[in-house]
């Protein structure tokens, strides 16, 4: 029943037509990001540099988790596909890291 209601208030805000409304929403939905990544309480970024800086942070975390998956036994059983699919996207990651760095040199 909970979760009925939860879809209901859902419903009810993303059909909302005043840009009041829209804007609510989109607080809310950033709120919610924030918890659901542990980032509440951590101050906003102020300066393009500043948001560039922890964007590369955050790039470097999931890299690290994304190699450290790729020495798992899990990663191991996937089928070949998606292992190469799983190298071509850290290759991508290594890359934007790559350009976030040079970016980040030029400030």
């Amino acid at each position: 029943m909970e979760n009925e209601k939860r879809l209901e208030v859902a419903k009810n805000m993303l059909s909302a037509t005043k840009v009041e409304d829209k804007k609510r929403l989109l607080t809310i939905s950033n709120d919610l990001y924030e918890i659901a990544n542990g980032i509440v309480g951590e101050p906003k970024a102020e300066t393009y540099q500043e948001r560039v800086q922890n964007e590369q942070k955050e790039l470097d975390q999931k890299i690290k988790k994304l190699v450290e998956f790729m020495h798992s036994n899990t990663y191991a059983k996937l089928k070949a596909v998606e292992q190469g699919l799983l190298m071509v996207q850290l290759a991508s990651m290594q890359s934007y890291d790559v350009a976030l760095t040079r970016r980040i040199e030029l400030f």
